[in-house]
Parts: C-alpha cells; sequence; structure tokens
C-alpha cells in the first residue's frame, strides 16, 4: 500500500508584496521528512521510479498531471504501518489563506498547521481522495482542489497564522458496531 506522494504545496497570504498580489510562503522552505521515506521494492511491481529532494515539495513547480506517483514525488511505501509526516518550516509566520496540493490520486491527506498560541498542530484542510473527480477516474498526480487547473486554491474559512506546516495521509478507516439499543440509552 502506498501511503504518500507529494510534490507540491503552496500556501498564500493574502495581499502582502507591493503590488497586492498573492505570494506563495512556501516557496523554498524548510522541509524535514519524518520517519522512513523512499522505501521501494521491485518485487511490488513498481520498477523505473527515482527518489528526489524532499525540497520539491517546496519549488512551486508541478508534475504533470497523472504522473505516476513514484516519478518525481517524495513518496514511501506504508505496509509496515508506521506513522510518516513531513514538515515544512515557513521561516517566520505568516496569515495563510489558501492552499494547492498536488499528491497521489487514491489517497486522502491532512493539511496541519502549527497553532503558535496553543503550540498544538491543529487541522488547517482535509485534502480529499481523487481516485474519481467529477465522476471520471483519475490516476497519479492530481493537484487539489481542482485537478484540471493548478492556480484553483482552496481557499480557508478563515486565514490561519502560523510558522509551520505538517502533512500526514488519512490511512483507511472502517467503524465496526451494531445499533444501540434504545432501551438503554439513557438521557444527557
Amino acid at each position: 500500500m502506498l501511503c504518500l506522494v507529494m510534490t507540491a504545496l503552496i500556501a498564500l497570504v493574502g495581499n502582502v508584496s507591493a503590488s497586492g498580489t498573492l505570494v506563495n510562503v512556501a516557496l523554498n522552505a524548510q522541509v524535514t521528512l519524518h520517519g522512513q521515506f523512499f522505501t521501494f521494492s521491485n518485487q511490488d511491481g513498481w520498477d523505473n521510479g527515482y527518489i528526489v529532494n524532499e525540497s520539491t515539495i517546496v519549488d512551486g513547480a508541478f508534475l504533470p498531471r497523472s504522473t505516476q506517483w513514484h516519478h518525481g514525488a517524495v513518496w514511501w511505501d506504508c505496509h509496515d504501518y508506521v506513522d510518516r509526516n513531513i514538515t515544512i518550516d515557513l521561516g517566520d509566520v505568516y496569515s495563510i489563506e489558501s492552499f494547492v496540493v498536488q499528491a497521489d490520486d487514491n489517497d486522502a491527506y491532512l493539511l496541519y498547521f502549527w497553532n503558535i498560541t496553543a503550540m498544538t498542530w491543529e487541522l488547517a484542510w482535509h485534502v480529499p481522495n481523487y481516485d474519481l473527480y467529477k465522476g471520471v477516474d483519475v490516476t497519479g498526480m492530481q493537484t487539489r482542489p481542482n485537478p484540471e487547473n493548478d492556480t484553483e486554491r482552496y481557499v480557508l474559512p478563515q486565514k490561519i497564522v502560523t510558522n509551520a506546516l505538517m502533512f500526514k495521509v488519512i490511512r483507511a478507516v472502517r467503524i465496526v458496531g451494531f445499533p444501540y439499543p434504545r432501551s438503554k440509552r439513557t438521557r444527557i
């Protein structure tokens, strides 16, 4: 099971430049990989892939749509179910208003921001799985929120103030249970 691939993250702040245009505050930021990345086995049938530097996540460039996950992206194979994440140190404090992410199509992701006041990671965006987009089966690297337009941004409900971001994959979750009998319920 492939757990995460990521080729680009763009975090945008509102009206920072002299011209009043949005600025990619993640551009060339410090990226740290937590956990073992780039584990690869040709026996899995995925050959001819290559390893890239983690700085490609914040170089501002997107791979062509549907590029295979192991051709130019930061990735790992997570058969071991060990938690891994990517952190991005922005180098300063910014008010972020939107994101653009390019990642593999068939996983969902969590993009967190560091809450400077509470000193905790908080969810900024639940980046959706795009195995199907508008009813069409898509493959490989897909840009969110719109794989057909790399410039379309996911605008946050409210701006966040932070100096760091963290990116994680959502693993499949299964919740098993049964209805609790009404006769045994108590009112709160």
